[in-house]
C-alpha cells in the first residue's frame, strides 16, 4: 500500500523524534543564478515499512525538504524529479520553498522499481538546456541508496552530462558505492553518503556549501576594465628674445642652458604616451616643432636652434602662449588627451594684460599652465603678479636661483607633467 500525503507528512514530523535536529534553514549565498534539478530514485531498495504501509524513505524526504530550505530563491530555482523504472516530473522550476515542500511530501507517489539513473540523467540534462536560464549555473542532485541498474551506461551518460556544463552532485546510504559515484559527479568533492538514511540531514549543510562554491566557479571572470592611458600633450613656450642670447665673437646664438633643459626634458618624457611641442617668441611666436611622439625628431630640431641668429628682439609672450593654446585646438591628437603649457621665460612680458588674458582663456579650455622662470641680468625680472597669471597657482610657478641650474629642472618637471606610471 502506498503512503498517502498526510501519512507522509506525519511520518516527517514523527522522525523528529529519533533523527538528528533540523539543519538551520540559513540560506545559501549563491553567486548568481542557479537553476538545480533534484532526482529522487525512488527504487524498491527505498521502500520503508511505516505501521503497516510502505513509505517511501523518510530520512531521503528529510533531506531533501531541509535541504531545499536553504536557498535564496531570489536566485535560485529547483525543480524535482523522481527515478526509478520511468523518470517523472514532480515539480517544475519554481522559486516558492512552500510549494516544493507540499509537493515533496504529499503529490507524488514512489514507484518502488528498479533504478535507471542513465535515462534520469538523460532526462534532467534535456530538462536543464531546455528550461535553465542564460547564464545560470546548472546542477544536479542525484540521490538513491543503491548503484545503478546499468553502471556503463551511467557512466557515459554522466560524462556527456558534465561536457553539458552541468555539474553533478551525488548523496546516497546504504550500499551506494562511492566509487561509482565518483565516476558520475567526476569530482570526489561532489559525492556525499552515510549509511543510514536518517542522519543523511547533517549532510544538508556540505551539499549546500558546494552548491554555493559551484556557483562562484561557474561565473564568468570579471572583466577587467581597459587600461586607460592618461596621455598628456605638453607644449614648451620657450623664451627666444635678447635676453637669452650668448654673444660668442660676432655671433648670437641660444644659451646653452636653455638647450640642455629643452634636450633633457624631452629624454625624460614618456613617449609615446606622452607627446611634446615646442613654440619660441620673441617679438612674435612661432612653431618649432608641432605636438609629436618622435623624440629623434625632437632632439634635431633642439640641436637646429643653436645654430640660430638672435637679433634683437622683444618678449610677446601673451603671443607664444596663444600659438600654443591655438596648437592644441587646431591638433588632429585625441581631444581626451590632457594638456600642458609650459612657460620658459627670464624675464616679463612685454604687456601683462595680455598675458593675463591669454593664460585664463588657455586655462578656461583645461589647458594646465605652467611657468619656468631664472633671473637675468638682460631682462626685466618677472614679478610674482606675472607669474601668478599665466600659472594660476604659485603649485605651478617654479623659479630657478641661477640659469646654470636650469637643466637639473628638466627631469622632475618632465616626471611631474608626464609620469612614467
Amino acid at each position: 500500500m502506498l503512503v498517502s500525503g498526510c501519512i507522509a507528512r506525519l511520518l516527517v514530523v514523527t522522525t523528529t523524534l529519533t533523527c538528528l535536529t533540523l539543519v538551520s534553514a540559513k540560506y545559501c549565498t549563491v553567486a548568481g543564478p542557479t537553476d538545480i534539478v533534484i532526482g529522487l530514485g525512488d527504487s524498491f531498495s527505498t521502500m520503508t515499512h511505516w505501521w503497516k504501509t510502505i513509505v517511501y524513505s523518510p530520512g531521503a524526504l528529510r533531506f531533501v525538504d531541509s535541504l531545499i530550505k536553504q536557498f535564496d530563491y531570489s536566485q535560485v530555482r529547483v525543480s524535482l524529479f523522481a527515478y526509478s523504472n520511468s523518470i517523472r516530473r514532480i515539480s517544475a522550476f519554481s522559486t516558492n520553498r512552500r510549494y516544493l515542500s507540499r509537493t515533496l511530501l504529499g503529490r507524488w507517489i514512489p514507484q518502488f522499481g528498479g533504478l535507471r539513473t542513465s535515462a534520469g540523467l538523460r532526462v534532467f540534462t534535456n530538462y536543464l538546456l531546455s528550461k535553465s536560464r542564460r547564464g545560470a549555473t546548472r546542477i544536479i542532485i542525484l540521490l538513491s541508496n543503491r548503484p545503478p541498474d546499468n553502471y556503463y551506461w551511467t557512466i557515459s551518460q554522466a560524462v556527456r552530462t558534465r561536457n553539458k556544463n552541468i555539474h553533478i552532485i551525488t548523496v546516497g546510504c546504504g550500499n551506494r558505492n562511492i566509487r561509482e559515484s565518483v565516476m558520475i559527479t567526476g569530482k570526489t568533492n561532489q559525492v556525499f553518503g552515510s549509511i543510514n538514511e536518517h542522519v543523511l540531514v547533517s549532510l544538508v549543510p556540505g551539499v549546500k556549501r558546494r552548491i554555493c562554491r559551484l556557483t562562484e566557479e561557474s561565473q564568468p571572470p570579471p572583466q577587467i576594465p581597459p587600461v586607460v592611458i592618461n596621455r598628456v600633450d605638453i607644449i614648451l613656450v620657450a623664451d627666444h628674445s635678447q635676453s637669452v642670447r650668448v654673444i660668442d665673437g660676432i655671433r648670437a646664438t641660444y644659451c646653452v642652458q636653455c638647450l640642455e633643459f629643452i634636450a633633457n626634458f624631452v629624454d625624460n618624457i614618456a613617449f609615446p604616451r606622452c607627446a611634446v611641442g615646442i613654440t619660441m617668441f620673441a617679438d612674435d611666436a612661432y612653431v618649432l616643432s608641432g605636438i609629436s611622439e618622435e623624440a629623434n625628431s625632437l632632439r634635431t630640431t633642439i640641436n637646429s636652434v643653436d645654430g640660430l641668429l638672435i637679433p634683437y628682439a622683444g618678449s610677446s609672450l601673451e603671443s607664444g602662449i596663444a600659438i600654443a593654446h591655438a596648437q592644441f585646438s587646431n591638433s588632429s591628437r585625441e581631444s581626451s588627451n590632457k594638456k600642458v603649457i609650459l612657460v620658459m621665460c627670464d624675464g616679463s612680458g612685454e604687456n601683462d594684460e595680455r598675458v593675463r588674458s591669454q593664460s585664463m582663456a588657455a586655462r578656461a579650455d583645461d589647458i594646465v599652465t605652467y611657468v619656468l622662470t631664472w633671473p637675468s641680468p638682460g631682462g626685466i625680472a618677472i614679478n610674482d603678479i606675472q607669474l601668478n597669471d599665466i600659472a594660476g597657482e604659485s603649485s605651478r610657478i617654479i623659479k630657478v636661483t641661477s640659469l646654470e641650474r636650469l637643466p637639473e629642472m628638466a627631469a622632475p618637471l618632465a616626471g611631474k607633467m608626464c609620469p612614467s606610471g
